[in-house]
């Protein structure tokens, strides 16, 4: 497992920069119908027709329009901060085919948030539903009348930090509660019948 903190990992310094367009303003002609163009009826079109009312001049815009927004703390890569894609628990159990036969099953994960979190950024609290479904997969288990190995499957999942977070819109970022968070793994939300303690 991986220490358990609020917030992921500084974001990390731009690889490549934003691109930058041209920000000239074209001449209002260039709005204008191509000569001899011919326009149908309840149709709209991307011209004007008349540069009469165009005004040239600096176009009054909010006050803070031109300042520039710092990065998000919760961007820095494709899907967001590279840190909220660390392994922070991995969960496993044995899965056993009891039949004669091959089988397949379908094993669910799903986390708990601690109880009674609240966001230290504006002290509301956050609302979880009961689970969240963070992992499944299908495994295949051979079957066999012996007792053999081969009738067992290890069933990992890997827990990252997004699995493990809420969006904060006080914080702008994701952020891992502090507390006890509970797992639970079965083959459907009403049946769990293996629980942990993270």
């Amino acid at each position: 497992t991986k220490a358990k903190t609020p917030l992921p990992s500084a974001r990390p310094d731009a690889v490549v920069a934003p691109p930058d367009f041209d920000k000239a303003i074209p001449a209002p002609e260039s709005a204008l119908a191509p000569p001899g163009f011919r326009k149908l009826k309840k149709y709209i079109y991307p011209y004007i027709s008349s540069t009469s009312d165009v005004t040239v001049g600096r176009y009054p815009y909010p006050s803070g329009y031109s300042v520039d927004a710092p990065l998000s703390p919760a961007g820095g890569d494709q899907g967001g901060n590279p840190s909220l894609y660390d392994i922070h628990a991995t969960v496993q159990a044995t899965l056993t085919n009891i039949g004669d036969r091959d089988g397949a099953a379908v094993v669910q994960l799903y986390i708990q948030f601690p109880p009674n979190t609240t966001d230290a950024a504006s002290g509301a609290p956050v609302a979880f539903p009961p689970r969240v479904l963070r992992a499944f997969d299908k495994f295949a288990v051979p079957g066999g009348l012996d007792k053999t190995a081969g009738k067992r499957k290890k069933v990992v999942f890997e827990v990252t930090r997004r699995d493990l977070s809420y969006w904060s819109s006080a914080q702008q970022n994701w952020v891992m509660p502090t507390g006890t968070f509970t797992f639970w793994m079965g083959f459907l939300s009403r049946d769990l019948p293996l629980t942990g303690k993270f």
